[in-house]
C-alpha cells in the first residue's frame, strides 16, 4: 500500500430492490394538458417525432413514479473542442 494513502474503504456491489409501493389507481391516469407537447416522454405514440424511446409509460404503468428521487446533472461548462483547450483536453 502507497504510504501516501491515509485511508481506503472497498466499495460493495450493492443491489437495487424495488420497494413495495402502494397501488394508487389514479396513478396510472396520465392528465397532463400539454402531454401532447412532450414528444420526447412518449416516442412509441404514431404522432411522435422522437428519435429515441425513455420507456416512461412502461416504467409507470410498473409502479416505478419517481416520487422522493433527486436528479442532478452536472456541466463542467468546458468548451473541450476551444483552440486554446483542445490540444491538451
Amino acid at each position: 500500500m502507497d504510504p501516501q494513502v491515509k485511508w481506503l474503504q472497498q466499495q460493495e456491489v450493492k443491489r437495487r430492490v424495488k420497494r413495495q409501493v402502494r397501488s394508487d389507481p389514479q396513478a396510472l391516469y396520465f392528465n397532463d394538458p400539454i402531454w401532447s407537447n412532450m414528444w420526447y416522454m412518449h416516442c412509441g405514440d404514431k404522432n411522435s417525432r422522437c428519435r429515441s424511446e425513455m420507456n416512461v409509460q412502461a416504467a409507470w404503468k410498473k409502479g416505478y413514479t419517481g416520487k422522493n428521487v433527486v436528479v442532478t446533472i452536472l456541466d463542467d461548462g468546458i468548451e473541450r473542442n476551444h483552440p486554446d483547450l483542445a490540444p491538451n483536453y
